[in-house]
């Protein structure tokens, strides 16, 4: 058994061997080696030795009852089980002087996924005497690429990184288990650099994380689970800088990776604001803020005081403070009225999701407040849901941000019945095809407005709006919409929240109902029916003419949902959209005819609420109302959602519909 020992460890005892080279015959080179008697072991061979140039020197030897050689300079070995000393390849004069000691041994092996790839390693795993030298070498699969050896855990469970070399060689000095880590080469990988701060308790250190390419556009960054901390400090949220100069991603955000699959990632780190300039109460170990006395210009609520978590904001508690920038830390899960109130230079928020109880007066009076960053805790809970998918529709506008677009916002009608492949090529596969139709129930403005983020000149913004007050211009979030934007919080800070309502209520609403769920989803977890474009691919067929589910009720074209308020709102993201050299667009959502109010089978009545349409709406009609109310057979699951026959019809009609006025303009 051969052991390659380089490090030294403290000599108890340490003598020199004397190398010197003899003559040399004309055709060969011969060296002289020596090994020097040691207290703990006696040579027993021939000392010193003569050996040809590039030939090992070996030495017998008989070491002292539970003493070994631990450690030798020039890469001289001792085997135990042989009992010799040996110099391997002996070409110049050397000094090799030993470490002998009474030897700890340590428990080696290592791990791979034989799906991924496989591991080829000097020393099989057993247990070793301390300085034994081991190399190991990663042999990645065909379509593997491997991202480095980590000690005891894999990246993904918090090891640490030792190389991202193939090969590693170590000497034993504890018990380890070397782990490989491999991805899949369409598999988007995150390094989350500490950046001053520890990872997992440890001093520094760099966290990975995958998401699959399969189904979405972007990874998620790093939820804010503690995998972070830093002595007095807060996680906002990572950076591709470690300075904070590049693009700042919160905690569960999505990461456009351009054509690559990988990115560096630095976290940003907020110091506490002072204790001693909150007031605050103890209760049952955990802390309420009372009020604030300070003056800084951003105020980051600690997580904990005297020991005990900060969980709460109370009422008026820091009424018209003067800060501009607020922090509510991870673990606030509860603000009360107006606690917030009157904040007047106040212009942004970070807060997680974790809040769980909270009251939408919490920033009444805060006129300048508009930009709303929300930080990942939870894991995701919906995003298995037909509303999930959103996701990956909104990752698929941050990937496409800067190619000729087409983006379709509706409810669920789009979400079923819009075919994003057909629409694709039917446009001469001039435009890249957004499907951002999604839920009825949710508001259209929200979707214009991030949208109009993304606009640029030439790009085509059309909404198809079923006949919902929502889908004209409606401003309430409720749970629904956070479900669906539940892996894409970063499109929050995208949007002027001030124009919002019902925001902070229904997200604690939706928190709370997600602890209790616990389903332990992750970023890679979507509807199996949904495609990478966000539509929906499983089969419906055709019904009779008569066919009608009456799940959304009788269908009213009534125009008293163009009002006042709706339109101003809706009007508000129109222009922003058009500011961007983009076209806002008006078309219609598909209906079955069979559930149309008596008033809405009058070809003047529906002529009339397209007409109110037209003169509330900054936005150009290139449709028909009459060519989207459809037959049942159509229909599948309700009576706005198409079926396959009903949405390659519809999804040929607003081509159709697109041609005609790009043709006029």
């Amino acid at each position: 058994m051969k052991f390659i020992l380089r490090h030294m460890l403290p000599a108890a005892l340490s003598v020199a061997a004397l190398l010197t080279s003899c003559g040399e015959p004309a055709d060969e080179r011969f060296v002289r080696v020596m090994l020097a008697e040691n207290e703990h072991y006696t040579i027993t061979g021939e000392n010193p030795v003569v050996v040809p140039a590039g030939e090992d020197a070996v030495f017998s030897v008989d070491m002292e009852d539970g003493y070994a050689v631990i450690g030798a300079t020039g890469g001289a070995v001792y085997s135990e089980e042989n009992g010799t000393v040996t110099l391997p390849a002996v070409n110049y004069p050397a000094t090799i002087e030993t470490v002998c000691a009474v030897p700890k041994y340590y428990w080696y092996e290592y791990r791979f996924r034989q799906s991924e790839g496989t591991i080829e390693s000097s020393l099989p795993s057993e247990k070793y005497m301390q300085g034994t030298e081991i190399t190991i070498t990663a042999v990645p699969n065909e379509g593997s690429v491997f991202l480095g050896f980590s000690k005891n855990k894999t990246l993904s469970e918090g090891g640490e990184l030792l190389t991202n070399d193939l090969d590693y060689t170590f000497t034993l000095d504890s018990n380890i288990t070397v782990c490989t880590n491999y991805v899949d080469a369409d598999t988007f990988l995150l390094s989350h650099d500490a950046n001053g701060g520890q990872s997992n308790g440890a001093d520094g250190g760099v966290l990975y994380s995958t998401n699959s390419s399969e189904f979405y556009y972007c990874p998620n960054t790093l939820l804010m689970q503690g995998q972070f901390t830093r002595e007095g400090y807060a996680l906002l949220g990572y950076n591709t800088e470690p300075d904070g100069s590049g693009t700042f991603y919160g905690t569960g955000w999505n990461v456009d990776t351009g054509e690559g699959m990988t990115a560096d990632l630095y976290c940003q780190w907020v110091p506490f604001s002072p204790e001693e300039d909150f007031e605050y109460e103890v209760k049952d170990g955990k802390v309420t803020i009372k009020g604030y006395t300070g003056d800084d210009e951003f105020v980051v609520i600690p997580e904990t005081i005297g020991g005990h978590p900060v969980t709460k904001i109370g009422k008026s508690a820091m009424e018209g403070g003067t800060f501009r920038t607020l922090y509510i830390t991870r673990n606030v899960d509860t603000v009360m009225n107006n606690a917030f109130k009157d904040c007047e230079n106040l212009e942004k928020v970070y807060l997680t999701d974790n809040i769980s109880s909270a009251v939408d007066n919490m920033f009444s009076g805060c006129d300048n407040y508009k930009t709303l960053c929300i930080n990942g805790v939870q894991e995701p809970e919906f995003a298995y849901a037909e509303g999930g998918v959103a996701g990956v529709k909104y990752e698929r506008l941050l990937h496409h941000a800067d190619d000729k677009k087409v983006i379709v916002i509706s409810g669920s009608s789009s979400l079923y019945g819009l075919s994003t492949p057909q629409l694709t090529e039917e446009l001469n596969n001039e435009y890249t095809v957004i499907n951002f139709g999604i839920h009825a129930g949710t508001p259209c403005t929200f979707f214009m407005e991030v949208a109009a983020h993304f606009a640029k000149e030439g790009d085509l913004v059309i909404n198809a709006p079923e006949p919902m007050t929502d889908q004209w211009g409606g401003i309430s979030f409720n749970s629904t919409f956070w479900g669906i934007f539940e892996c894409a919080f970063d499109a929050l800070a995208l949007v002027d929240i001030s124009e919002y309502s019902q925001v902070y209520s229904t997200f604690a609403s939706f928190n709370e109902s997600r602890k209790i769920f616990n389903n332990g989803r992750n970023y890679d977890w979507h509807d199996s029916n949904s495609d990478h474009n966000g539509d929906l691919n499983y089969y419906r067929g055709l019904e009779s003419e008569n066919h009608v589910t009456y799940v959304n009720g009788i269908q009213d074209f009534n125009r008293s949902m163009h009002n006042k308020k709706a339109s101003k709102a809706y009007n508000r993201c129109a222009e922003l959209i058009t500011a961007k050299g983009a076209a806002s667009l008006l078309s219609f959502s598909p209906i079955n005819v069979n559930i149309l109010s008596d008033k809405s089978r009058d070809i003047d009545y529906r002529n009339d609420y397209v007409a109110s349409a037209e003169k509330n709406y900054d936005s150009i009609r290139i449709s028909e109302l009459e060519d989207y109310i459809m037959s049942g057979k159509y229909f599948s699951n309700t009576d706005l959602h198409p079926n396959n026959p009903g949405t390659e019809i519809r999804t040929h009609q607003l081509a159709e519909d697109i041609l005609a006025w790009l043709a006029g303009n």
